[in-house]
């Protein structure tokens, strides 16, 4: 594996383990994010995804196994982020 492939590996899983490892082990998404994330454990699942698929995307010699992890879990962050929102508290 190139030298520029190794480095992007790096860079996104230490992304991933910046965010979304405390936000599994915590169930709280980083403090950056505020109030934007409703369901951190989720949100940080999307994140693992995202990462994997990029990972994929830079090793694998076939071009669909990454970009449809990577939609994949860009459609988890999002519903994370919605989750409860609109409810009416009662």
């Amino acid at each position: 594996m190139g030298s520029f492939r190794m480095s992007c590996t790096v860079a996104v899983w230490l992304v991933v383990v910046i965010q979304a490892v405390p936000a599994l082990a915590r169930g709280r998404a980083p403090r950056w994010f505020g109030d934007r994330v409703a369901a951190p454990r989720l949100w940080a699942l999307g994140g693992v995804l995202v990462a994997v698929g990029c990972t994929l995307g830079l090793l694998l010699s076939t071009w669909w196994p990454g970009p449809t992890l990577v939609l994949l879990g860009l459609v988890v962050t999002e519903v994370a982020c919605r989750v409860g929102r609109g409810r009416d508290a009662a």
